[in-house]
């Protein structure tokens, strides 16, 4: 029981901060996309998540200003699509990015 509401914790803090990779600015259609370096269980529910909070989904700054929404929005579809290891991905490539944001690199 101990280990069930733990792991459910991990994965709500993976969840709490999914924001795409550092990218304030629209891609070049040539390169990548954001998305692309997240486990592919995510990309839908970020995508869906970014557009409800008023965010193009490859502006990761306004992703961070708005994780609380794309928190909320994006909980229930990580935790019926992605596995545990692939939420703590998920949290720990999205802290990264809001953190590089916020330190302006």
């Amino acid at each position: 029981m101990k280990l069930t509401a733990v792991l459910v914790a991990i994965c709500a803090a993976a969840a709490s901060a999914a924001v795409a990779p550092v990218r304030s600015t629209p891609l070049n259609p040539h390169t990548s996309h954001p998305f692309d370096r997240y486990p592919g269980c995510s990309v839908d529910c970020l995508k869906s998540s970014f557009d409800e909070a008023g965010c193009a989904y490859s502006d990761s700054r306004c992703g961070c200003i708005h994780k609380r929404v794309i928190t909320k929005r994006s909980k229930p579809c990580l935790w019926a699509r992605c596995t545990m290891d692939e939420c703590i991905k998920i949290k720990n490539m999205a802290m990264e990015t809001c953190d590089r944001i916020e330190k302006g690199l």
